[in-house]
C-alpha cells in the first residue's frame, strides 16, 4: 500500500464521524468516505429514515425518487458541525418540472482541517490540509399512480496534502405512496467504479413512513428503515416526529447495527434528536447527535419554499362567520402525471386562494368549500354512487392539500356527502377551513 493511499485510509477512519448515528462505514467505504451518506437536519434527527419519506429537495440525498413528488421549487442549505472542527455544507436546489417530474441539484464542500505531518521516525514535516468538494444531479418521475422512480449521479473530489482522489457514483430509488398516510421507499446508493482499488460503500436501503395521526393541532409521523451494505454490514433505523400547529416539530431517532459490528459499544450509532420551525415559507431544522466520549455533531438546515403564499389562519370563535364557495366538475382536471387522479385547475386555485384571503387572520372567520358533480360529466361513472364517492374522496384530498399549502396553520376538515341521483347535481363533499 502506498504512503498516499495509507493516508487516505487513515483519514477515512476519522471521517465516519460525519455520518455517525446514520450509517456504519466499513473498510471498503474508506476509499472515499465523504460520498457515503445523506444530509439534512430533519433526516438525521429522524434516525436517517428518509429513504421512505418523499418530502422536499432533501430526497436527492437519500432517495432520488422523491424528486418526482416535488410540488414547488425550493432551495436548502445543510450545515454539519462535526468532530475535531470538521465542517460540511451542502446546498440543494429542487425544481418541479411538471407532469410528475422533478430535478434536484446539489453542491457540497467539506473542510477537514489542518494536520501535522510526520515521517516514520516522527520528524515534523509541517502542516497539510484536507478538504473535499463535489455535487450531484438527480431526477425523479411519477411512472404510475403513487409510484415514483429516480436516479442520481454524483462526483466528489478529495484533497489530502496536495494529493487528489476522484469518485463517480450513482443512486437508484423508488417510492410508492400507497395512501396519504403510508409510503414505501427503497434505494441502492453509491454504485460506481473503484477508487484506487477500493470499492465505494454501496448499500441497499428500504423503509416506510406513516402519518399515523393527523389532528387539528397536531400530527405524528413514524418512519422505519433498514440498510444492508454490500459487504454484509446491516443496520435498523427508527424515527418519530410530532408537529404542532403545523409550525413546530420535535423529532427523535435511533439506529443500531444488526450485524454485530457495534457489539463492542462503538459510538457510531445511537440516538438522534432534533427540532424544527416553519415561518411562512422558510423552514429551519436542527439535529443533535450525541457520540458519547467522541463528543457530538450538530446539524442545521434552512429551506426556502418558493411556492407557498402561507396565508394566516382565521382566528376562530364559537360562532364563525362563514364564507362559502362551490367547486364543480369544471374546477378539476386530470393530473398531469397521468396517474388517473385529479387536480385543481389554475382558475379553481385562484378562486380558492381569493376565498382564503377573505378569511385570513379574521376573528370568527371560516371557509366552507362545497364540491358538486354531475354524474353525466364523469365518463364511465354514469351515476354509479360508489364511483361518485371515490371521486369525492379524491377531491377532498386535493382541496385539503391545496389549503394546507397556502394556509399551513389552518384547521382543515373534510366530510364526504352521499351523491344524489343520476342526471342531477351531486353534492359530493364539504371541506371546512378554520
Amino acid at each position: 500500500m502506498t504512503k498516499g493511499l495509507l493516508a487516505w485510509v487513515l483519514l477515512g477512519a476519522l471521517t465516519p464521524g460525519l455520518r455517525a448515528a446514520e450509517v456504519v462505514t466499513n473498510a471498503a467505504g474508506f476509499a472515499f468516505p465523504t460520498l457515503q451518506a445523506g444530509a439534512g437536519a430533519r433526516a438525521i434527527a429522524l434516525g436517517s429514515t428518509y429513504v421512505g419519506i418523499d418530502e422536499g429537495s432533501a430526497s436527492l440525498l437519500w432517495n432520488p425518487a422523491g424528486l418526482g413528488t416535488l410540488m414547488d421549487p425550493e432551495i436548502a442549505e445543510h450545515h454539519n458541525a462535526a468532530l475535531m472542527g470538521q465542517t460540511q455544507d451542502i446546498a440543494v436546489l429542487g425544481l418541479p418540472l411538471g407532469r410528475g417530474n422533478g430535478l434536484g441539484i446539489s453542491l457540497d464542500y467539506e473542510n477537514d482541517g489542518t494536520f501535522n505531518a510526520r515521517d516514520i521516525n516522527g520528524a515534523d514535516l509541517g502542516e497539510y490540509t484536507a478538504y473535499a468538494y463535489g455535487g450531484s444531479l438527480g431526477w425523479g418521475v411519477n411512472v404510475m399512480e403513487g409510484l415514483s422512480l429516480g436516479v442520481a449521479v454524483k462526483f466528489n473530489q478529495e484533497n489530502l496534502a496536495g494529493t487528489d482522489l476522484n469518485a463517480f457514483a450513482g443512486d437508484l430509488g423508488a417510492l410508492w405512496n400507497i395512501s396519504p398516510w403510508f409510503t414505501l421507499g427503497a434505494a441502492y446508493t453509491n454504485f460506481g467504479p473503484n477508487v484506487n482499488g477500493f470499492q465505494l460503500d454501496q448499500a441497499l436501503s428500504a423503509g416506510f413512513s406513516s402519518y399515523f395521526y393527523r389532528g387539528e393541532d397536531s400530527r405524528w409521523l413514524a418512519a422505519l428503515s433498514s440498510e444492508l451494505q454490500k459487504d454484509g454490514n446491516s443496520s435498523l433505523h427508527f424515527g418519530l416526529e410530532n408537529t404542532i400547529f403545523k409550525m413546530f416539530s420535535l423529532r427523535g431517532g435511533y439506529a443500531f447495527s444488526t450485524s454485530g459490528l457495534n457489539s463492542n459499544g462503538s459510538d457510531l450509532m445511537g440516538w438522534t434528536f432534533g427540532a424544527g420551525i416553519v415561518i411562512r415559507d422558510v423552514a429551519v431544522d436542527y439535529a443533535y447527535v450525541p457520540l458519547s466520549t467522541l463528543g457530538a455533531m450538530q446539524r442545521i438546515s434552512i429551506t426556502y419554499n418558493f411556492g407557498c403564499h402561507c396565508l394566516d389562519a382565521p382566528v376562530t370563535t364559537l360562532v364563525p362567520n362563514e364564507t362559502m364557495i362551490v367547486l364543480n366538475d369544471d374546477d378539476f382536471e386530470r393530473s398531469a402525471t397521468g396517474n388517473g387522479r385529479e387536480q385543481l385547475t389554475k382558475e379553481a386555485q385562484e378562486h380558492l386562494y381569493q376565498a382564503l384571503t377573505q378569511v385570513t387572520g379574521v376573528l370568527g372567520a371560516a371557509l366552507k368549500v362545497t364540491g358538486e358533480s354531475s354524474a353525466l360529466k364523469h365518463p364511465g361513472i354514469a351515476g354509479d354512487k360508489a364511483q361518485l364517492i371515490a371521486v369525492g374522496q379524491m377531491r377532498i384530498q386535493v382541496v385539503t392539500a391545496y389549503v394546507q399549502q397556502e394556509m399551513p396553520r389552518a384547521s382543515v376538515t373534510g366530510e364526504l356527502i352521499a351523491g344524489s341521483e343520476k342526471d342531477t347535481s351531486a353534492s359530493l363533499f364539504e371541506v371546512e377551513v378554520h
